[in-house]
């Protein structure tokens, strides 16, 4: 069984951030005054999140077409691949998740969410989705014996936190 653990901070902040490159077109909202503090806030967890965490992503993307051609090719007997990506619901609020990769074919990717959701509430661990390649964040190759490749975000992320 794989067990990824991320801090509860992390989780909630990246609940609350989106990139410029990877999201939807931002959908305006009415807030009240009393909201806008708060606004404010979140805004500033993005910048901070994305910043932080942009080289490992970067990495992640330059080495993600040779996964895919491995992927392609076949994994040894036992190996599962696991992209990061975000998903978003209609009103704009995303969470990044884990996904089980089931078919890559062209620039898509089919693959099964197996991220508890806090945020994103029309979608649920265990749902099958689709997504663009341009939109991963990470890759985890993971082998029988419970070593992985991959997971630069979730690495430096650990990092961090040492």
């Amino acid at each position: 069984m794989i067990k990824i653990v991320l801090t509860g901070a992390f989780i909630l902040i990246a609940s609350v951030c989106s990139s410029a490159q990877q999201c939807l077109v931002d959908k305006p909202i009415v807030a009240s005054q009393d909201e806008l503090p708060e606004a404010t806030n979140t805004l500033q967890i993005k910048k901070q999140l994305n910043a932080v965490i942009a080289a490992p992503i970067l990495k992640a993307r330059r080495s993600l077409p040779q996964t895919k051609q491995r992927y392609l090719m076949g994994l040894e007997s036992e190996e599962k691949l696991f992209l990061t990506a975000r998903i978003f619901d209609k009103s704009g609020v995303f969470e990044q998740v884990f996904t089980e990769v089931r078919d890559w074919s062209k620039d898509s990717v089919t693959a099964v969410i197996v991220s508890d959701l806090d945020a994103v509430r029309e979608y649920q661990k265990g749902q099958t989705i689709t997504f663009s390649d341009k939109n991963v964040l990470d890759w985890i190759i993971i082998r029988p014996d419970g070593t992985e490749e991959g997971n630069f975000v979730g690495k430096y992320i650990a990092s961090l936190q040492q």
